[in-house]
């Protein structure tokens, strides 16, 4: 979803990231862009690809609900368009129910593709799965189809645990590969008569590579928001957002634990107008409009060619790392609309 609050803009914000130095004229995108490189190895993780995959599956009487659609921003128009569909999916906040998510005869199953039928049913000869939740075993899928190869190859399994409240839908998911924990953490939901909230917290590891994140989406009748926090090693990344019919508003920091960029920028229909600061001095300013935006460093000279190239390599990872994000954050729906 951060993705969808137009990464072609947030590209730019990693221009002044993570440089040797201190001064603003240091800023290095290409070293940036190799930083980029090392928290995404964290996602490059076959477990994760799995969840991804689930999230197109149907699980018969488990998951019957109708996911509402996510609001993009590829345009601005689009983006308004897209967020009063939103809030026509769900008009009646504050509904969230006291009741369990998982019916009760289907707490402590477990989950098994078959083949004949193209999807997952229940084993009930199968056993291990938490008494408060469901198994789903993890199979090696094709990343193009994200349905798991012919012949089966079981790999590991995805344990789904209800911890709901009265005020809050939340499910705990733990994903085992090959006996090593891939992913642990909690999506939940939580509405008021005026909005709902989507978070997920917890980790993802490859077995070497770990990120921790905490992952919100808000979205109220007038506007969209996110804050996504992102730690890797001493590196880390904090987004806010919002979005409304007529404006998004950007403010994105990474740290590397001795330098500092803090990118700012507001795009309207017609404008966009931001600035990039380097422990805290301006390093380059930001103008143009959404089709033409501009780039100037903070002594008037623009950016070279392959800092742009550079920049948009990074923009490729920033669009695969939110896609994950998208994933993480599928079961807090789901929580959701089955709470």
């Amino acid at each position: 979803m951060l993705r969808k609050f137009g990464t072609g803009m947030l590209v730019v914000a990693a221009a002044a990231a993570c440089g040797d130095s201190t001064g603003p004229e240091n800023f290095d995108p290409v070293n940036t862009s190799t930083k980029a490189d090392a928290v995404l190895a964290a996602f490059d993780n076959p477990a994760l690809l799995s969840l991804g995959a689930l999230q197109n599956l149907s699980f018969g009487p488990l998951l019957s609900a109708t996911v509402p659609p996510a609001p993009t921003a590829s345009t601005l128009s689009t983006a308004a368009d897209r967020l009063r569909a939103w809030t026509r999916t769900v008009p009646n906040f504050g509904s969230a129910s006291p009741l369990a998510i998982f019916p009760a005869d289907l707490l402590g199953a477990t989950f098994v593709w078959d083949e004949a039928q193209d999807r997952y049913v229940e084993d009930p000869e199968a056993t291990g799965a938490p008494a408060n939740g469901v198994r789903v075993l993890l199979y090696t899928v094709d990343p193009i189809s994200h349905l798991p190869v012919s012949p089966l190859d079981d790999r590991g399994y995805l344990d789904i645990m209800d911890e709901s409240t009265p005020s809050v839908d939340a499910l705990h998911l733990v994903a085992v590969w090959e006996g090593v924990t891939h992913l642990d953490y909690v999506a939940s939901a939580t509405t008021t008569t005026t909005s709902l909230t989507l978070s997920a917290e917890g980790f993802v590891a490859n077995g070497t590579d770990r990120v921790d994140f905490v992952l919100t989406f808000s979205l109220t009748q007038t506007d969209v928001s996110v804050n996504y926090q992102l730690t890797h090693g001493d590196d880390t990344l904090g987004l806010t957002g919002t979005l409304n019919e007529t404006s998004f508003t950007v403010t994105l920091t990474l740290s590397d634990g001795d330098n500092t960029i803090t990118f700012q920028i507001t795009v309207t229909p017609s404008t966009v107008e931001g600035s990039i600061e380097y422990n805290g001095e301006v390093a380059v300013e930001i103008g143009g409009t959404p089709e033409a935006p501009t780039f100037t460093r903070a002594d008037g000279t623009p950016l070279t060619a392959e800092e742009l190239a550079a920049l948009q390599h990074l923009g490729d990872l920033i669009n695969v790392i939110t896609d994950h994000f998208d994933d993480l954050l599928g079961p807090a729906i789901v929580a959701f609309l089955l709470g």
